[in-house]
């Protein structure tokens, strides 16, 4: 709705939204239990979990050819709209922890990946990847209108919306990291399990930077 009333058409196929918005509010409800993949549950809930959270790339590829044939030839307004800045960062934010969780819910990338730092950088990128950055654009496009007047500093946001970029961009690129070595280090199961902690304590620093460009 937002890439609509930012770019001044219609969103380019309704049929098409309602689609992506029924599978995701279907599929939704059966996806998480695939983070307890070899736990003490029946081995069919992971299984029916992770394959939810799989399917879940369909209505995202529906839901990205929709965002784009509604911006079609009017891509060049990102760069001069803070909301549609904001709302095409969440959306690809969107897409990157769909795809993320997807392979999270293959046994081979999470025996890896499971209860380490990688998992939080999937969940922190739909928190504030997708959700606030969209939030933040929702702001920017309202508040004007319910005050009658312009934002006063056009540098300003694009403060905002860089340094929440990076910072969002940096804290999952170190979560990733830290969480594919503390995943190696925790397979190795004649080893301590302290050092599958220490090993990334070196990409937490880097988090913690990105919290504060945050």
């Amino acid at each position: 709705c937002l890439i609509a009333k930012g770019v001044g058409r219609p969103i380019h196929s309704y049929q098409w939204a309602l689609a992506s918005f029924w599978s995701l509010a279907l599929l939704g409800g059966w996806v998480g239990v695939q983070h307890y993949m070899g736990g003490p549950l029946p081995a069919w809930m992971p299984a029916v979990s992770g394959a939810a959270m799989i399917f879940m790339i369909v209505p995202m590829v529906f839901i990205a050819i929709n965002h784009y044939r509604t911006m079609k030839g009017s891509i060049e307004l990102v760069s001069f709209s803070p909301t549609l800045r904001f709302i095409f960062f969440g959306a690809i934010a969107f897409a990157v922890y769909i795809l993320l969780g997807a392979a999270f819910s293959l046994f081979r990338f999470g025996k890896l990946f499971q209860f380490s730092h990688g998992e939080l950088g999937a969940q922190m990128t739909a928190l504030y990847g997708f959700f606030t950055m969209v939030m933040f654009g929702a702001i920017y496009f309202i508040m004007p209108r319910l005050m009658g007047c312009e934002w006063r500093s056009g540098k300003w946001i694009r403060f905002h919306f860089w340094f929440s970029a990076y910072g969002t961009a940096a804290m999952l690129i170190c979560l990733l990291m830290a969480g594919l070595f503390q995943g190696q280090q925790a397979l190795v199961y004649e080893a301590d399990h302290v050092l599958s902690v220490e090993v990334a304590q070196g990409f937490l620093v880097g988090r913690s930077l990105a919290w504060i460009l945050i």
